[in-house]
């Protein structure tokens, strides 16, 4: 069975707007591994995510940190449960799992990611700001191909090859 990617993303510095057209435009879950889904921002509360986000949002407190506020150790709500909900969502389409945390080496998702590895073979990338705008980018194929000719450019534009070929010149 072909499992999709999992991606990490913390939200520090990430425009909710961003998160949300990337989400859609790739269609993938944003699975939400804080154990309690608030913030002082209400763009990245639990209600509002689900409301702007619709289907591409599932907050998941299983995959929480219990010890978030204490500064404890790493201890996940019900890391059985949780990775069984995101290993069944990533045979349907990718995943991201978002906490608030920048740096993923101290943040609970990438205990979280392993875990999922662990239990199903995936690829892990961890997203940032820059790759969310990527996703939302469209691509143009100058872009992708820019050492192509005139001709090799129209011709994937789709313009007749004799419209761009260059007039012959004699220079004698």
């Amino acid at each position: 069975m072909i499992i999709n990617t999992l991606y990490t993303l913390g939200y520090k510095g990430v425009p909710f707007q961003l998160l949300k057209v990337a989400a859609q435009t790739v269609n993938v879950l944003v699975v939400d591994t804080r154990y309690k889904a608030n913030s002082p921002a209400p763009q990245w509360r639990s209600g509002y995510m689900a409301k702007e986000l619709g289907g591409h949002y599932l907050h998941l407190p299983a995959l929480g940190n219990v010890n978030y506020k204490n500064g404890g150790d790493v201890l996940i709500a019900d890391p059985d449960a949780g990775v069984l909900v995101v290993v069944q969502a990533l045979r349907e389409r990718s995943v991201i799992l978002l906490c608030a945390c920048e740096n993923v080496e101290t943040c609970h998702r990438l205990v979280v990611a392993k875990l999922v590895q662990a239990a199903e073979t995936c690829d892990i990338k961890h997203l940032s700001k820059v790759d969310l705008e990527t996703w939302t980018t469209p691509v143009q194929p100058f872009d992708v191909l820019p050492n192509m000719d005139l001709t090799q450019r129209a011709l994937v534009e789709g313009v007749p090859e004799k419209v761009v070929k260059p007039k012959q010149i004699r220079l004698f």
